[in-house]
């Protein structure tokens, strides 16, 4: 031991610190997040100010006050120079962004869809057209989107073959599907939000194809983290399993008179003829 010890002192000087290294990094990380969240409250801050003290803000307050109220994006129209100015963050949906927002390019400066694996292409598009850049962050291995109550754009037998051609990207199930075979791409492989690793181990084989970074477990559990409970004598009858569900309501009861502090339960069903036992 001695031996590799005095061969490799660099290394060993490097895992004799490890945990004041942690710790000052952690430190690092957290006064970077507080001074992050510092300056930015403070320039939203400032911007409202700006909004709220502009040349149109009574005229603004003014309609927003009237009883005969307008509608949003007639108002958005109007004072779309003082909300972009003072407002530097949207949440919206891509349809709300359609409805309420002029559509003039460069609208926003940057533009990200999130879940875009859940996203048509065509929903997409009109806030496309309002931004300069677009950042398309999903996953590939969820669900796609569903055309459940809404219409999607459809091939009609009349159209040409040119046309057909030129809207090819509508073939893709996604707007995921579309870009990541176009632009490059960036893989976020660290894992953080399973707090045992085992929650996450069959996903991250089966479709991850052990891609991702998961921390090992941090905290001892006496029971595991995830069970598979055999339910003996079960059939499926008319879109029903009566013994499962029985099995799961007894299940619930051992949990309620057990629990410690309080723990809440969730129960998911497969569908809603299950769930009504």
């Amino acid at each position: 031991i001695q031996d590799f010890e005095n061969k490799n002192r660099d290394i060993h000087e490097l895992i004799k610190d490890y945990p004041q290294i942690v710790h000052s990094f952690n430190a690092s990380v957290n006064e970077k997040s507080d001074l992050l969240n510092e300056i930015l409250g403070f320039d939203l801050h400032m911007k409202r100010f700006e909004l709220s003290s502009s040349k149109r803000a009574l005229e603004m307050k003014r309609i927003i006050e009237r009883k005969r109220k307008w509608s949003i994006s007639k108002f958005v129209d109007k004072f779309y120079v003082e909300l972009f100015d003072g407002v530097k963050i949207w949440l919206c949906t891509p349809d709300v962004v359609s409805e309420i927002f002029p559509l003039k390019p460069d609208l926003f400066d940057v533009l990200i869809f999130d879940e875009a694996s859940q996203l048509y292409i065509e929903k997409a598009i009109p806030s496309i057209l309002r931004s300069k850049q677009v950042i398309i962050a999903g996953d590939s291995q969820q669900l796609r989107p569903s055309a459940f109550g809404v219409g999607r754009f459809g091939y009609d037998e009349e159209m040409d073959d040119e046309f057909i051609d030129s809207t090819a990207a509508l073939d893709e199930e996604s707007l995921l599907d579309l870009a990541r075979f176009k632009f490059p791409a960036m893989t976020l492989n660290y894992h953080y939000r399973s707090l045992y690793e085992e929650l996450i181990a069959y996903s991250n084989s089966a479709f991850y194809k052990n891609q991702l970074v998961v921390s090992p477990n941090a905290l001892t559990q006496s029971l595991p983290p995830i069970q598979r409970i055999k339910v003996e004598n079960g059939r499926w009858i008319k879109r029903t399993n009566q013994q499962e569900s029985d099995a799961v309501v007894k299940l619930i009861k051992e949990i309620s008179e057990t629990r410690q502090n309080n723990e809440t339960i969730g129960v998911i069903t497969f569908n809603a003829t299950q769930r009504s036992l």
